[in-house]
């Protein structure tokens, strides 16, 4: 008899253990799977968050927990990017269907995707300035050489080349900073006032789709400059 009630109690503990573990993967699948989820104590932990319990989430760590980015304004305007750590028992992926008039859902659905976009142009730059740094060296070798000085304007030209496209990523950079901004400081004033927020729905689209084409083409123009340098390296070997 004591023997069954045992093996009877290591069932149930293995069902409920894994039952456990299904539910945190299922919420897991759900949470990589949404861009914005709700997070129960960030207010608590953050003062004077525009979009509240809301944020974005960017890394899962051992099934267990969730990184999740917050958008804030600082005391100057300037846009700041709260990276916080969450048990994902915390958190929650909205539904948007069920409360429609969520401004702060709705806002932070709009933004993800553009704060996306934004996280993606430093690590780019960076690999740009890397390729110039590279080139550069290149560029100084072949200028002293007697076989290859001949293709020192190929190397100038890549140089030239990686000099604009860091130009308009900061250009870029800015236009997705301005977005965001303006965004955030309309939820804000619509905090206190709701009728002095106005909402310019039409040039918010369209500025959005003009940074994304234009962050699009920026890395095609690098990808197929490269791609050229490399056919050129290999043509000389």
């Amino acid at each position: 008899m004591l023997a069954f009630l045992g093996l009877t109690f290591i069932a149930v503990s293995l069902l409920v253990a894994f039952t456990f573990i299904e539910q945190r993967s299922s919420k897991v699948r759900l949470i990589k799977s949404s861009p914005v989820v709700c997070v129960y104590n960030a207010p608590a932990r953050y003062d004077s968050l525009p979009l509240k319990n809301y944020g974005i989430p960017i890394k899962i760590k051992q099934r267990s927990l969730a990184q999740v980015i917050f958008p804030k304004l600082t005391e100057s305007g300037d846009v700041e990017y709260i990276y916080s750590w969450h048990d994902i028992s915390d958190l929650e992926v909205p539904n948007r269907g069920l409360n429609p008039r969520d401004t702060k859902l709705n806002t932070i659905l709009e933004l993800a995707p553009l704060i996306k976009y934004h996280l993606q142009i430093e690590p780019n730059v960076s690999a740009l300035k890397d390729q110039y740094r590279q080139i550069d060296k290149l560029a100084k070798l072949v200028a002293k050489s007697h076989i290859y000085a001949a293709n020192v304007d190929t190397y100038e030209q890549g140089l030239a080349q990686i000099k604009n496209l860091v130009r308009k990523a900061g250009k870029l950079e800015n236009v997705y900073v301005c977005l965001i901004r303006e965004v955030l400081i309309g939820v804000m004033i619509a905090d206190y006032n709701p009728e002095s927020a106005k909402v310019l729905e039409g040039d918010f689209d369209w500025q959005y789709r003009h940074a994304k084409e234009e962050y699009q083409n920026m890395k095609e123009v690098a990808s197929a400059y490269f791609q050229l340098l490399n056919e050129s390296k290999n043509t000389q070997l």
